[in-house]
């Protein structure tokens, strides 16, 4: 059942609705690798009919090198409101998202996992359950140039060294993931 929610997004629908599906178009992620901590924030982009309200699952990582997510936040950036999640678990968090006078909305998501090995994940394959592909999808991981990355699951198309940080950076149109990003590092 965890390993479900670490596979899938689950789109829900509530009663009393629109039976509108809800989209998801685009995403912009910040990943950093820090004191054996990997931080994720990202700006999701939604549509859907206005004056709905839709309920969604957000997967985290479940692997015994990683520890349960905490400082989890969830916010939505179009209507400047917090967001107060459902359900927090270890594998997901579940929380609604209004579409009040809006059709497109953007939410951002941010949480800190402890890393117990020498790897982070951050999960991508969820984006199959949608059925179609982002729009754009842009990532940036940043690490302190003491790690050093040994294997990317996904290679990045650029990067950039920043005084005491390397940025690595990918930007993908059209995109549907085939597997999650992991990096090894030491």
């Amino acid at each position: 059942m965890v390993r479900f929610f670490f596979f899938s997004v689950l789109l829900l629908s509530l009663p009393n609705v629109s039976a509108q599906e809800l989209s998801f178009v685009s995403e912009s992620i910040t990943m950093k690798i820090e004191n054996h901590n990997f931080y994720v924030s990202g700006i999701y982009n939604f549509e859907a009919e206005k004056n709905t309200t839709k309920a969604l699952i957000y997967p985290f990582p479940v692997n015994p090198l990683y520890a349960d997510p905490d400082s989890v936040s969830f916010y939505n950036v179009t209507l400047n409101k917090e967001i107060i999640p459902n359900r927090m678990g270890a594998s997901a968090a579940s929380f609604n998202i209004s579409f009040k006078n809006v059709d497109q909305l953007s939410v951002l998501c941010s949480y800190r996992q402890k890393l117990l090995g020498n790897r982070a994940e951050y999960i991508l394959k969820s984006t199959i359950g949608w059925r179609k592909p982002l729009k754009q999808a842009n990532y940036q991981l940043i690490v302190p140039k003491t790690y050093k990355i040994t294997k990317f699951s996904n290679p990045p198309q650029d990067s950039v060294s920043y005084f005491s940080e390397v940025v690595y950076f990918w930007s993908k149109p059209d995109y549907m993931p085939m597997e999650n990003m992991i990096f090894e590092f030491k």
